[in-house]
């Protein structure tokens, strides 16, 4: 069941629960998570982004991050203890385990997660799709080869970018990334201050 939320006076709240297909069918607003898997020890400091295959329904053959998707509830889990940052956190560490692979054993914890703005603060709408995003950077070990991919395709190798790379192909083929890396680099494109504060974040994870 996904998360339906809504923003109240900038800070989001609960608004109920929904299946997957409903949500998305009403254009219900819920909440999703987004990752950027980011390379421990390296300066500048290295984004792994993967192109989604081919036979994706949504965004096919784009460049995205990996780690990302919905907010579920889940009923072994949350009932009775129903702090939304928690729930947002748990399913933020659920989908790097499910999407991040590496050639030496990895368990993911909250110590991997940095939290970049506030919870739901990244927004998408679209057809059939309303979305409030919560965004972290995920800090990977540097001493292993690490693989991206979901639950729809092959595990692949990631393409490598260093921020300034990642600005410099965005302004030039905007087009070419999937809804969930384009919502950011769409905002810190037109944001300076913004793109200031996520790069000295950046920088701090990387560290």
């Amino acid at each position: 069941m996904l998360i339906l939320v809504e923003k109240r006076e900038g800070k989001l709240y609960s608004a109920g629960l929904a299946d997957a297909r409903a949500a998305h069918r009403n254009e219900w607003q819920h909440t999703t998570v987004l990752g950027i898997p980011t390379l421990a020890g390296t300066s500048p400091a290295d984004l792994l982004l993967y192109r989604r295959g081919e036979r994706r329904k949504a965004c096919p053959n784009k460049l995205d991050f990996g780690g990302s998707g919905h907010v579920e509830f889940s009923f072994d889990q949350d009932v009775g203890l129903f702090d939304l940052e928690t729930v947002i956190l748990r399913n933020a560490i659920k989908e790097a385990q499910e999407e991040l692979r590496s050639d030496q054993p990895f368990d993911f914890g909250p110590k991997d997660f940095h939290r970049f703005g506030e919870l739901g603060e990244w927004d998408y709408k679209g057809p059939g799709n309303r979305e409030l995003s919560t965004l972290h950077f995920i800090r990977l070990p540097n001493d292993r080869n690490w693989l991206v991919g979901d639950s729809n395709q092959e595990f692949v190798e990631p393409v490598r970018f260093t921020l300034g790379q990642l600005m410099q192909r965005f302004r030039s083929a905007p087009d070419d990334f999937a809804d969930g890396a384009g919502r950011i680099l769409s905002k810190l494109s037109n944001d300076s201050g913004l793109l200031s504060r996520f790069e000295n974040q950046l920088a701090k994870v990387a560290t």
